[in-house]
């Protein structure tokens, strides 16, 4: 598996938002490995090793939060998960996880990727 420290797993079911995101971020320098759901994320770490997994939590199939486990146990430990959830902290599954809440703009998606990724120059 190739480990590739200026990467970033985007995972987002929502066409627009995904292409907001990803813009954003590759505007950082960053490659994107985009995709819609769950499952399409698991073939991708099959291959690759992504710096960061940025992951929405209300996914069709496999949800965030199992879908951030899985990522654990693959020793990927660099997860933000993002909610449209507002009350995000009373939820007891994302106690152990970095959460970004829906809406969130640009300097604050950069923020917490600095903060979990420690690969901005």
């Amino acid at each position: 598996m190739f480990k590739s420290e200026k990467s970033i797993l985007l995972v987002e079911d929502d066409t627009s938002t995904r292409l907001i995101i990803q813009k954003g971020i590759s505007n950082w320098g960053f490659k994107i490995l985009s995709v819609s759901s769950g499952e399409e994320a698991i073939k991708v770490i099959n291959m690759i090793t992504p710096a960061l997994a940025l992951i929405d939590i209300s996914l069709p199939g496999i949800d965030g939060i199992t879908l951030a486990e899985m990522l654990i146990e693959k020793n990927i430990n660099a997860i933000v998960l993002m909610t449209a959830e507002k009350n995000y902290s009373n939820n007891p599954a994302l106690k152990n996880h970095k959460v970004i809440c829906k809406p969130f703009n640009s300097n604050e998606l950069k923020e917490i990727v600095k903060q979990t990724t420690f690969v901005f120059d």
